[in-house]
């Protein structure tokens, strides 16, 4: 039992990284989309 805690505790440690690293890489890719040329932009929002 013990041990399945521990497991769990751990990928529930992995999970949360991951999400917390996947809204980080989202925010950047915003972000980098306002650096795009005003006429390209279009193609980029598709």
């Amino acid at each position: 039992m013990e041990k399945e805690r521990s497991f769990l505790a751990k990928i529930k440690g992995l999970l949360n990284r991951l999400l917390v690293w996947s809204a980080q890489m989202i925010e950047e890719e915003s972000e980098a989309i306002w650096s795009i040329p005003r006429p390209f932009q279009r193609a980029y929002s598709v």
